[in-house]
């Protein structure tokens, strides 16, 4: 009876926090949703020292910078300009088999 009992209270303890936390999340969503897009958001986020949101803008820069011509131009190492670096094919690798082992 006791166990009954307590799983019940139980029931009832966790479905009042899913309420509170239902109605928190929908705060959150109308607070956010009227002043600020995500980006703003982050930043904000980001100013109180959150480092999650620092975590994020770097991976939202990173993905800009990415995307944009002047890094899909780039070799893959910044400095001197030497020569250009060719292009890697299947077709130019040599692989020889030793059977002594």
């Amino acid at each position: 009876m006791s166990q009954s009992l307590f799983a019940y209270r139980a029931a009832q303890r966790r479905e009042e926090l899913q309420k509170r936390q239902a109605l928190e999340r929908r705060a959150l969503a109308v607070e956010v949703r009227r002043s600020l897009d995500w980006r703003a958001w982050l930043e904000k986020q980001a100013e109180q020292g959150d480092e999650a949101a620092k975590a994020a803008l770097r991976g939202l820069r990173y993905r800009e910078q990415r995307k944009s011509k002047r890094y899909q131009e780039q070799d893959g190492i910044e400095g001197e300009e030497l020569d250009p670096l060719r292009k890697l094919t299947v077709a130019t690798v040599h692989a020889e088999v030793d059977h002594k082992c």
